[in-house]
């Protein structure tokens, strides 16, 4: 099921955003991406097909609930919990610090010793 989640996110790579960091652990799952892919020259976007944080999470919840939930044979039932907690980052330092937190979230919960070896953890190699 976290493969399907990982499909859904790398879907809209370089679409809608660009993909920075992901950790995915048995109950809860963390994405930083950035949106400004979206921005022309001048900072704006094009207010026709410009793709928000709501529509994007939408689409990668429906389509990886979906799937789970033909995996597990149900119907019914929700999959994901209805909201999302999203952060604005500021500034380089806060993103690094984002990027740090991702890493080391599979370590905290104890699914791993290094982040390396999380299977469902990836970090854009800008952050290595």
């Amino acid at each position: 099921m976290a493969q399907k989640v990982v499909e859904q996110l790398n879907r809209f790579d370089g679409l809608w955003y660009k993909l920075l960091a992901f950790t995915i652990l048995p109950n809860h799952v963390h994405i930083l991406v950035d949106f400004s892919i979206q921005l022309d020259e001048n900072g704006k976007p094009d207010k026709a097909t410009y793709k928000n944080l709501d529509y994007a999470m939408g689409r990668i919840k429906g389509a990886s609930a979906r799937y789970a939930n033909l995996e597990l044979n149900r119907t019914g039932n929700e999959f994901w919990q209805s909201e999302y907690h999203d952060r604005y980052i500021r500034d380089r330092r806060h993103l690094i610090a984002a990027v740090d937190y991702i890493k080391q979230n599979p370590v905290s919960a104890n699914q791993c010793n290094h982040w390396l070896e999380h299977p469902f953890t990836w970090v854009h190699e800008d952050f290595w």
